[in-house]
């Protein structure tokens, strides 16, 4: 139960930041906020970490093969993964990126077989189902699509790749996180899920500094954050996403299957429709409120599904 809740309450804030991120790309450009929002997390996660856990700045008793894992993690998940989700909408739009993104649960749920022998039963398998029916129905729902959701286009070949590329990225680190925080293997500790997360911000971090380098954005990016409004939108979604959502995700991914805690944590486009009725005024057609009524089923199934024999 514990891991189900981490993984919506994942959901809510990657929700929040989603908005916040969306404004201040608006004012200073997509690319500026992906490398802000990241070194802003890593600072409050260092700080985080070294006053909870009073383990330092670092979590010190990784084995080789746990900081293998989650640098990895990190690199492919919140760098690779993020740039290609990032490419992907710029190309198509958020509408059809976000449905493309959607694939993750269920690729993730193959990866987590192949590589950790997480087996999910009927039960929950129907769930998950039901869960991503209901979702893409909401994402397919174009009713009040202009007021918030701007910039949809037609599905071409390499933004389909990108976007795919960008989904199984997040499907791969959640695995690597989940091979971690599941019991650890003889001669290494237990690794609480902050410190997984300080590690993989860190790696991400790094990755997004060395794009930024190979692609010549050092400027424009140091630009960008003298835009006071920007930066107070960009704080406010990397607390929200890459602190406490990717911190949630870690705790989900430890507390459940990893593919039910993909599942619930691919409900943010769900709670994104009451969200936009609020801030924008977007009213739901339908299918966006069928779809809605399916994934909360959905998600209620999976809390009542019984583990895997």
């Amino acid at each position: 139960m514990i891991g189900e809740l981490a993984a919506l309450s994942c959901s809510f804030l990657w929700s929040l930041c989603s908005l916040a991120f969306a404004y201040a790309g608006r004012r200073v450009g997509a690319s500026a906020v992906n490398q802000l929002r990241i070194h802003m997390a890593l600072v409050v996660l260092v700080a985080l970490h070294a006053t909870l856990l009073g383990a330092g700045v670092w979590p010190a008793a990784l084995s080789p093969r746990q900081l293998t894992y989650l640098l990895v993690s990190g690199i492919v998940g919140l760098t690779l993964g993020d740039l290609c989700l990032f490419l992907c909408m710029a190309a198509i739009g958020p509408r059809l990126g976000t449905l493309l993104m959607a694939t993750s649960p269920l690729l993730t749920v193959a990866i987590g077989r192949a590589f950790l022998g997480e087996r999910l039963g009927g039960y929950q398998l129907l769930a998950v189902a039901v869960v991503l029916a209901g979702v893409a129905a909401v994402l397919v729902d174009r009713r009040g699509e202009e007021s918030w959701r701007p910039g949809a286009a037609r599905l071409s070949f390499w933004p389909v790749v990108l976007g795919l590329c960008g989904a199984l990225g997040q499907s791969v680190g959640l695995v690597l996180q989940r091979a971690v925080l599941e019991a650890p293997l003889p001669g290494e500790t237990a690794v609480e899920p902050l410190s997984v997360t300080v590690v993989r911000m860190s790696a991400g971090a790094l990755g997004m500094v060395v794009l930024a380098l190979a692609t010549g954005r050092v400027r424009s990016t140091i630009r960008a954050a003298r835009d006071g409004r920007a930066m107070r939108a960009t704080a406010f979604g990397a607390l929200c996403g890459p602190v406490l959502g990717v911190w949630m995700s870690a705790v989900a991914v430890r507390h459940a299957d990893v593919g039910v805690a993909a599942t619930l944590m691919s409900f943010a486009p769900v709670l994104m429709i009451p969200i936009a009725r609020i801030a924008y005024g977007a009213r739901p057609g339908p299918l966006g409120v069928a779809g809605t009524l399916l994934a909360v089923a959905g998600g209620a199934l999976l809390f009542a599904a019984p583990p895997a024999a």
